[in-house]
């Protein structure tokens, strides 16, 4: 067992990995966390603004308009045309009345919202919008796929109730900030790629806090607290 800043990480063989389940402040080790993320402003290449707490697909990809069948936009529409538009994109949400809860649909393939590209997605909120999982998000509500190689960042919104983790990190560029992570069925967060996370609450989640993978290339954890 190795210790950063109060912080236990417990070192294990059959997965070669770290598993983070309590504490607050940042935290480094030499071997696998060397680096720490950075992040600029950018302007971006498109913007969606949400504005249906459904969880619909986009009807057409291919026309940079975020809208469902019936003409709405949802956040998985949102992410979807990120995903198909070049650069980095942003995705707000405009509701006539808060708190909000999208409850992600279980019968959808895949049933977690899968990040591919750049988008940085600002909610309202950690208190005024929840992203709901369901049994069949299990490898996350957010899955940060391999290919998304630029930032992703998440702010302003609470992550919850997944079959699964929170959220995926598989190899991307992840940013958090003021963000909840809670009550989801295995790990809050699951993280293989770079991490950054700030002003976060993180708790109650049945595999853990936060699960660092050995071949996390960096990690970085500030005014946060993690507890089960």
């Amino acid at each position: 067992m190795k210790s950063f800043a109060g912080l236990d990480f417990i070192f294990g063989k059959s997965k070669n990995s770290a598993q983070l389940n309590a504490g607050e402040n940042q935290f480094s080790d030499s071997g696998n966390f060397t680096a720490l993320l950075s992040s600029a402003s950018v302007i971006p290449s498109a913007t969606f603004v949400v504005n249906n707490n459904g969880d619909t697909p986009d009807a057409n990809l291919s026309d940079n308009v975020c809208a469902d069948a019936a003409g709405s936009c949802t956040l998985r529409a949102a992410i979807q045309q990120a995903n198909a538009t070049s650069g980095a994109d942003e995705i707000n949400f405009s509701f006539a009345t808060t708190p909000v809860t999208i409850q992600l649909n279980a019968s959808l393939s895949p049933a977690s919202l899968v990040i591919s590209e750049s988008v940085t997605i600002n909610g309202i909120g950690a208190r005024l919008l929840t992203v709901s999982g369901n049994a069949n998000t299990t490898s996350g509500v957010f899955n940060i796929a391999a290919s998304a190689t630029s930032t992703i960042s998440i702010t302003n919104l609470t992550v919850a109730n997944s079959g699964g983790d929170g959220i995926n990190n598989v190899t991307g560029r992840l940013s958090l900030a003021d963000v909840a992570v809670k009550g989801n069925g295995a790990q809050g967060v699951e993280n293989s790629g770079r991490l950054t996370i700030t002003r976060a609450t993180i708790n109650n989640n049945s595999g853990g806090g936060i699960y660092i993978a050995a071949n996390a290339q960096a990690v970085n954890i500030s005014n946060t607290t993690i507890t089960n």
